[in-house]
């Protein structure tokens, strides 16, 4: 551990344990997404909130209460409109249970919101490809180091937070 961390202190240090994680650029990845979603035809809208969604109505061929689309507020305007789908993917992270709860008033939370703190150091507090993990902390946090496109990312975990939608 010290010859991989050698800015960790070592006393009281009995060992480390190597474990692998993966990461992705989330950032790109939306961008990428949208990008192909346009490219092939959706419409994109920045600034928007789905404030219902749209469902087939009972008694019609279509299986009654199937999401159809949805009705957006823009965030900049307040202007309101309608959007028709195939399909809706709930992406959105930690207001999901929000969505889930237009269509199904009565589901369950399925997500524990949360915040935390990361902040980015230079690339030397942890070598490329290798994080460091302290799981003991004089918090009773968590603490960690992770090689991150040159840089390195060092974060506590996460405590309860409140999401509004």
């Amino acid at each position: 551990a010290l010859e991989a961390f050698p800015m960790l202190r070592a006393h009281n240090l009995a060992g480390g344990v190597v474990y692998f994680d993966g990461q992705q650029d989330d950032t790109r990845m939306n961008i990428a997404l949208v990008l192909t979603a346009i490219q092939y035809g959706a419409v994109a809208a920045n600034h928007t909130e789905v404030v219902a969604l749209n469902k087939t109505p009972a008694g019609g061929d279509d299986k009654p209460g199937r999401i159809i689309g949805a009705r957006l507020r823009d965030m900049l305007t307040g202007e309101e409109f309608d959007v028709k789908a195939k399909g809706v993917v709930n992406a959105t992270g930690p207001f999901c249970d929000a969505l889930r709860k237009m269509d199904d008033p009565t589901s369950a939370d399925i997500v524990s919101p949360s915040s935390g703190v990361h902040v980015t150091f230079p690339g030397y507090f942890s070598p490329r490809g290798m994080g460091l993990l302290d799981p003991a902390t004089s918090d009773g946090r968590v603490i960690f180091f992770l090689p991150w496109q040159g840089a390195t990312i060092a974060g506590t975990t996460d405590v309860a937070a409140k999401v509004e939608p």
